[in-house]
C-alpha cells in the first residue's frame, strides 16, 4: 500500500506556487492526517481488555494440584539440603514458595546464553536489513539502468507487494509438513539465490538485463517476508517465559532487532552509494 500511495501522490502537477503541498512533502500530509485520526479512534474506542479467568472443574483442580505438587518436590530437590529442611518444616508457606521461585528463576538461562533465541533475532536483523536495501535502492537502481522514473519504480514495488499474501500463505501450508528450523533454512538458500541473481556479473549500465533484476529482487523480497513467519514462530517456541511479560519484552526486543537492521541497511547504501551510484548493486548484494 505504502508505494501505490506514493505512486499515486506522484501523478499530476501540483502548483509549483504552493509551497505547501508539493511531490516532496505530500507523503507527510498524508502520514499526518492517517496518524491523526488513529490517535483519536484510540483515545475514544481502545480500552485494555478485562481478563477473565474461568473456573476450573474439580477434575482440572485435582490435576493441577498435582503437578504443582510434582513441580514443588523437582525444585526442591534443587535446593540446598538445609534450605530445604529448614523452609519444609518452616510454620510459614510463604517461605517455601519464595525459595522453590528463586530457584526455578536461578534455573533460567540468561537471553543472551540461549542459542535458538539469539539466533531468531539474528535472523530477523539480516533479513530486515536485506529487504531495505532491496526497498530503499530499488529506485536509484532502476533509474541508472532502466531510466524509471519514481513512478515506474513505486508502480513496480506495489505489484511485488502483492507476492506477500500467496508467500506466506505457502509458508502456512508447509508449516504442516515442516518444522520452523527447516522453512528457515529453505527460504534462506532461496534468499542467497536471489542475491546471486540480481549481481551485474558484466559490470556494464548497458548489458544488465532488466527481467534479471525483477526476477531477483522479487525472490529476494518475498522470501524476506516469507522468512518473518517461522522465524518469529521459532522465537515464540523458544522465548523463557519470564521475557514474554512486562515492557522490556520479546517483542520489545524483536522489533528493536529489526529496527537496527533497516538503519544498517541505509547505511550499506549510503557507505556503497558513495564510491560510485555504478557500484551500489554489485556492492550490496555481491
Amino acid at each position: 500500500a505504502g508505494p501505490a500511495l506514493a505512486t499515486m501522490l506522484h501523478i499530476g502537477n501540483p502548483d509549483p506556487l504552493n509551497t505547501y503541498w508539493t511531490v516532496e512533502n505530500s507523503p507527510g500530509w498524508l502520514m499526518l492526517l492517517a496518524w491523526s485520526i488513529y490517535i483519536i479512534l484510540l483515545i475514544l474506542f481502545f480500552e485494555d481488555p478485562q481478563v477473565v479467568r474461568d473456573r476450573l472443574s474439580k477434575k482440572d483442580e485435582i490435576e493441577l494440584k498435582e503437578e504443582q505438587s510434582l513441580l514443588d518436590k523437582e525444585q526442591l530437590a534443587k535446593l540446598p539440603r538445609d534450605n530445604s529442611r529448614s523452609s519444609f518444616h518452616s510454620s510459614n508457606p510463604s517461605e517455601f514458595s519464595d525459595e522453590i521461585s528463586e530457584a526455578s528463576a536461578s534455573t533460567e538461562i540468561p537471553i543472551y546464553k540461549n542459542i535458538p533465541v539469539m539466533t531468531t533475532f539474528v535472523i530477523y536483523f539480516v533479513l530486515k536489513m536485506v529487504l531495505e536495501c532491496v526497498m530503499s535502492s530499488s529506485a536509484i537502481i532502476t533509474h541508472l539502468y532502466f531510466d524509471w522514473n519514481s513512478t515506474d519504480s513505486g508502480i513496480y514495488l506495489a505489484v511485488m507487494s502483492l507476492f506477500i499474501l500467496p508467500a506466506n500463505v505457502g509458508v502456512t501450508y508447509f508449516t504442516n509438513r515442516y518444522d520452523d528450523r527447516e522453512l528457515i533454512w529453505y527460504i534462506q538458500i532461496i534468499m542467497v539465490i536471489g542475491c546471486v541473481g540480481i549481481i551485474n556479473y558484466a559490470n556494464s549500465v548497458e548489458n544488465y538485463d532488466e527481467l534479471q533484476y525483477i526476477i531477483s529482487s522479487t525472490i529476494i523480497f518475498v522470501g524476506t517476508n516469507a522468512l518473518e513467519g517461522p522465524n518469529m514462530s521459532l522465537l515464540s517456541k523458544t522465548i523463557p517465559s519470564s521475557w514474554s511479560r512486562g515492557i522490556f519484552n520479546v517483542g520489545l526486543l524483536a522489533t528493536e532487532s529489526g529496527t537496527f537492521g533497516r538503519a544498517i541497511g541505509d547505511l550499506i547504501i549510503t557507505a556503497f552509494a558513495s564510491n560510485g551510484v555504478e557500484f551500489l548493486l554489485n556492492d550490496c548484494f555481491g
